[in-house]
């Protein structure tokens, strides 16, 4: 119904919180499927429509992940459990970061067994893929107008690492290991670890990321009270976007960012050759 007959932003966004809520990582990627679909097949078309020129419809999908504060969506994500038998505001991001339950989420995954941290590592990834989707659907059809999703990105990103950090000891899985691209499958160990760059040495950009999130990864599990790892994650995060996308997060105010371009005698766009890409 919603696809085909409501075409409700709104509706969406609700279903994307209350499946949220309801059925942790996976109800999050299937709702995002749905507002993809919509995206993909409806576009402007749908509903509200605006009002005026002002009115900017789309901004409502931008409240689930916040403009200058936290979104709506974050603090559920915060609270969906990373152990697959888990329930809602138990053994979440928020009982590892600011609860202290480090040592329980641990021991649920333990006893969770690897084949259900393998699939809810997927649910992640699946999660994130279809995000993706939707932020680059938006962005391909409102431009600088699209609203964000990076504190969405980021939280799911958070919990596969807080995942693989704590299940590292009691069940195979490589801390640095990474989901392939299109979500079919989640790396599991059943030998030895997928080869790395050693310590010390760095050939790369992606190399030096890839050790900052190692550091990262043991921060988030002997620290977590510490802000290194977030630290860590951020900057691996935005030295890996491109130069517009970054100052989009740095200064969010459209025309406060058109200033400093023009100030700084920056191209509204900028060379994608620019980072060697």
């Amino acid at each position: 119904m919603l696809d085909e007959i409501g075409l409700d932003i709104e509706v969406a966004v609700w279903l994307i919180e209350a499946r949220t809520r309801l059925d942790g990582f996976t109800g999050l990627g299937e709702s995002l499927v749905r507002l993809a679909d919509m995206i993909a097949a409806h576009g402007t078309n749908l509903h509200p429509q605006p009002e005026d020129a002002l009115d900017r419809p789309f901004d409502i999908i931008g409240a689930l992940n916040g403009v200058g504060r936290e979104g709506t969506l974050i603090a559920p994500l915060r609270l969906v459990p990373l152990s697959p038998d888990g329930n809602y505001g138990e053994h979440g991001l928020w009982n590892v970061t600011d609860g202290g339950g480090s040592a329980a989420v641990s021991n649920a995954l333990a006893q969770s067994g690897q084949a259900a941290v393998s699939a809810q590592l997927h649910a992640i990834q699946y999660a994130s893929s279809e995000l993706e989707r939707c932020d680059n659907l938006l962005g391909d059809l409102l431009g600088p107008e699209a609203p964000p999703f990076n504190k969405i990105a980021d939280a799911l990103d958070e919990a596969a690492r807080t995942i693989r950090s704590l299940a590292a000891d009691s069940l195979d899985i490589d801390v640095s290991e990474n989901e392939a691209p299109n979500g079919d499958t989640v790396a599991m160990s059943d030998g030895p670890p997928a080869t790395t760059p050693s310590s010390g040495t760095i050939s790369s950009r992606e190399d030096a990321f890839d050790q900052m999130l190692r550091i990262a990864a043991y921060f988030r599990c002997a620290e977590p009270h510490s802000p290194i790892a977030d630290a860590l994650e951020t900057l691996v995060r935005r030295g890996r976007m491109d130069f517009a996308t970054l100052l989009a997060e740095l200064i969010p105010d459209e025309h406060a960012r058109t200033a400093v371009m023009t100030t700084a005698g920056i191209g509204r766009q900028p060379d994608k050759n620019q980072n060697g890409e």
